[in-house]
């Protein structure tokens, strides 16, 4: 029987598996039954810095556009209500396609999801950069809207890439790595 893997987006045997699954419970405390702590190793820190740099930096592409965006987008002619939308698709956009994303990476891979996810939000974060050379009016909140859209599509492929590869590299501090990242990223 083949088990997928996460991160390769493959299948893994069942002898793979199970030596996972030892290597795992040699590690857990027959008493209490918790984990045993381990020194992090080279890779696992290098990985967590990376993933808490990419989470920083996906925070930033949601934050950063609060101060500058209402009054470029009132010298377009967008509304209030315009631009509340342009703020709300990134995150409606990542509500609905992480259900996605997560169903989807076992068959592409967690790395391959990351790094597609990364090039989705940093091509669509500059193309909003190019915002303000659009036409005034519904074209230029159009054109934000799906623009801020296919920036949520790639910061939740690559929010859900992060979380796979947690799991995988740090299986028995997974809780203790997620606030790790979350607190360095917020």
């Amino acid at each position: 029987m083949n088990v997928p893997d996460p991160l390769k987006g493959a299948t893994a045997t069942e002898d793979e598996t199970s030596r996972e699954l030892q290597e795992i419970c040699q590690n857990v405390d027959q008493n209490t039954g918790t984990t045993k702590k381990q020194k992090w190793n080279r890779v696992q820190k290098m990985t967590l810095m990376t993933l808490a740099l990419v989470n920083f930096s996906a925070s930033a592409c949601f934050a950063l556009q609060a101060p500058f965006f209402p009054r470029e987008a009132e010298k377009k002619g967008a509304s209030h209500t315009a631009i509340g939308m342009v703020f709300g698709a990134f995150s409606f956009v990542i509500l609905i396609s992480s259900l996605i994303f997560g169903k989807l990476i076992t068959r592409v891979g967690a790395k391959f999801m990351f790094c597609c996810g990364l090039f989705v939000v940093g091509n669509s974060t500059i193309m909003f950069g190019f915002m303000d050379l659009c036409p005034g009016g519904w074209v230029f909140v159009g054109m934000c809207i799906a623009v801020r859209s296919v920036e949520g599509l790639g910061c939740s492929m690559a929010i859900t890439a992060i979380s796979a590869i947690v799991a995988s590299l740090f299986p028995g501090e997974v809780g203790l790595v997620m606030v790790c990242r979350d607190g360095y990223g917020m």
